[in-house]
């Protein structure tokens, strides 16, 4: 699964714990939370093994209790994830791994955000346009 959710589950199976525990402390809960709505159950279960007991209650429930969510902020929020990673590692945080697939993930992520932005804009002018049009 080359998917941003398969690659941080594959990416957390790969952690130390001790590398895990440093970066569940800087993830907000909510984003973990969101996040864990959409990871297979080995990455969940990584997740809670490097968790205290009240932590990983509060974290269940949270998840429980959320009802469902959308892929998109799944996904929006493992990139966040992926982004505490990266930053990390580039601190000299967390031990090395092979990152590079996290890394074009990451680009590929920042290139579509950028289109998408480009995107908007075009279509406020082109519907700036069309109103002056028909308003005329």
């Amino acid at each position: 699964d080359h998917s941003v959710v398969g690659e941080l589950a594959k990416t957390l199976m790969m952690l130390s714990d001790i590398d895990t525990q440093r970066l569940l402390r800087e993830v907000n809960n909510g984003t973990l939370a969101v996040a864990m709505k959409g990871m297979p159950g080995c990455a969940k279960a990584r997740i809670f093994d490097n968790m205290s007991p009240r932590l990983a209650v509060i974290l269940a429930d949270d998840i429980l209790y959320m009802g469902p969510v959308r892929l998109k902020d799944v996904e929006d929020d493992c990139v966040k994830i992926i982004k505490v990673i990266l930053k990390l590692y580039n601190a000299g945080e967390i031990n090395d791994y092979d990152f590079s697939i996290l890394k074009v993930i990451m680009d590929i992520f920042d290139s579509t955000e950028k289109s998408n932005a480009e995107l908007k804009e075009r279509y406020k002018e082109l519907r700036s346009v069309i109103n002056r049009i028909y308003n005329d």
